[in-house]
């Protein structure tokens, strides 16, 4: 594995649009393999604090535990049951979905396309 002092120079080197995929998706496959170390670390952590029974732990380089979420998610697997056991339910979703079907129909003339992003493949 090149260290990114290794990579950039190699870039500058030859600064060829061939070099740039090369290096490109070379950094890019460390990249993957550095997530995959970060999920493994992840684990560890988790396992961890739970064995102890923690839920949080500061250590010198830094800090692991549980978020506190705040705000909530739609249930999607009980939400479609309660609609058919409530009309009003399903009729307020219904005036949702043609709301947002005729907001989109009327933003539809002002709509542009995004601009051109450069990409390596």
């Amino acid at each position: 594995m090149k260290t990114p002092q290794e990579l950039l120079a190699a870039l500058m080197g030859e600064e060829t649009a061939e070099t740039a995929v090369v290096i490109y998706k070379e950094a890019g496959s460390y990249a993957g393999a550095y997530k995959e170390i970060q999920q493994a670390a992840l684990a560890c952590a988790r396992a961890d604090l739970a064995a102890g029974g923690e839920a949080r732990r500061k250590t010198t380089f830094g800090n692991c535990g549980w978020t506190k979420p705040k705000s909530r998610d739609l249930d999607k697997d009980t939400w479609p049951q309660a609609c058919q056991e409530n009309p009003d339910l399903a009729a307020v979703e219904g005036a949702f979905l043609q709301a947002q079907q005729a907001l989109k129909q009327a933003q539809a003339p002002y709509t542009r396309l995004k601009q051109p992003r450069f990409y390596i493949r």
